[in-house]
């Protein structure tokens, strides 16, 4: 039998209930596994590997998802969670399956069932080996199995040609409409340019002139960061991203750092901030625009910003909270919208797309973000991030 790995160990320690084994069952699965006819596969409730023992698949790593060394799960993942939802859960058997094993030299032939071990919360994975080729009635459920991956691949196409189509409708409607403003708004001042200049019987304005084409750049600058910035948020779960070991501490004190010289505002840090490994530019821009969000739009000079981070179960959860006057219910789910913005009089420079990046950003590695505010009879307004402590591989990058 191989050796189970340090960390299963750990993992089941203390874990095993029910009744010692008869000595002839415990020899009876020593003898399969000597001969490498069986491995036997302990998942996680989220069909992760918690241990291992047997003949096995080459690739199976402790705390990795099983299809990453069991590729014949792959696609999968619906019909296993689904097992532990049955009154009475019916095992998911594969027939006749070539599985690359731990020596790597060569694959061999599995039968593989899957349980789901109410009493234990977890699944099981049992292998055995064929050492005979398939029969017809293996053929045929080899085939349908083929099929079966085929019409998943279909289905999960489908869900993403739908996801891609929803984002078309959503940037038609974004560039004519909301890009239209300063469009109009450069139509009507160079209209009023030409105006003062074709008119021969009267004197040219320079001042007048000098505004209008100041208010023009403007404009210009206004579009120009419109357009970068929706260009920004179209690219969100499209471009991997590097996970790398971040301390949050150091990451918030860089950004509160850099805000300091420019308000009189009181920033602190509060929690515990923890260092993990993860895809550290999202999590800078998702800091970085809530913290920026805060400041720039509390309406007193003297006012307090807290930012903390605390660890709970898979995620980490940080808070950005001010005193500022807060955000009235109509508006708590329009400020995710691109281009919406609630104070657009003070702060006309601002493409209003911010908070946009900052839920879609969130939204892509599988995150959530929400606001708390009793405006208009309370002050103050809350955002809560919640950001996973370990990203899937498709949370970081999509086709």
């Amino acid at each position: 039998m191989s050796p189970m790995p340090s960390s299963a160990v750990a993992c089941e320690a203390g874990d095993i209930s029910g009744p010692e084994l008869p000595d002839p069952l415990i020899d009876a699965a020593l003898t399969l596994a000597e001969q490498d006819a069986v491995g036997v596969i302990w998942l996680a409730p989220d069909l992760t590997v918690l241990s291992t023992a047997g003949n096995l698949p080459a690739g199976l790593i402790i705390g990795s998802p099983v299809s990453k060394g069991l590729i014949p799960l792959i696609g999968l993942d619906a019909e296993l969670l689904a097992l532990k939802s049955q009154v009475v859960p019916d095992p998911i058997r594969l027939a006749n399956i070539a599985v690359m094993t731990h020596d790597e030299t060569k694959s061999q032939r599995f039968n593989i069932i899957i349980f789901w071990n109410r009493q234990r919360g977890r699944f099981l994975v049992l292998l055995s080996k064929i050492f005979k080729q398939s029969t017809p009635t293996a053929e045929l459920d080899q085939e349908i199995r083929r099929r079966r991956l085929i019409e998943q691949d279909l289905a999960a196409k489908s869900v993403e040609y739908a996801r891609i189509n929803e984002q078309l409708e959503e940037f038609a409607y974004v560039i004519s409409h909301d890009l239209n403003t300063p469009l109009r708004a450069l139509r009507y001042l160079s209209g009023d340019i030409q105006n003062a200049l074709s008119d021969r019987d009267l004197p040219v304005d320079a001042a007048a002139l000098s505004e209008a084409a100041e208010a023009i750049a403007v404009q210009t600058r206004r579009m120009s960061k419109m357009l970068a910035d929706l260009l920004d948020y179209s690219r969100i779960g499209r471009v991997h991203e590097a996970i790398e070991c971040v301390s949050t501490r150091a990451l918030i004190t860089e950004i509160v750092t850099s805000l300091r010289p420019t308000t009189k505002l009181e920033l602190l840090l509060a929690g515990d901030w923890p260092v993990f490994n993860t895809a550290v530019v999202p999590l800078d821009l998702v800091l970085r625009n809530l913290v920026e969000n805060a400041v720039k739009h509390h309406d007193r000079e003297n006012g307090r910003i807290e930012i903390s981070a605390e660890t709970r179960g898979s995620a980490v959860v940080f808070s950005i909270t001010d005193d500022g006057r807060g955000i009235t219910r109509d508006w708590q789910q329009a400020i995710f919208e691109p281009f919406r913005k609630i104070d657009d009089a003070l702060h006309p420079e601002s493409s209003g797309i911010g908070l946009a990046l900052v839920k879609k950003t969130i939204a892509a590695i599988g995150g959530t973000i929400e606001v708390q505010s009793a405006a208009p009879d309370r002050r103050g307004t809350t955002f809560i991030v919640k950001w996973p402590l370990k990203l899937a591989d498709n949370d970081r990058s999509s086709p």
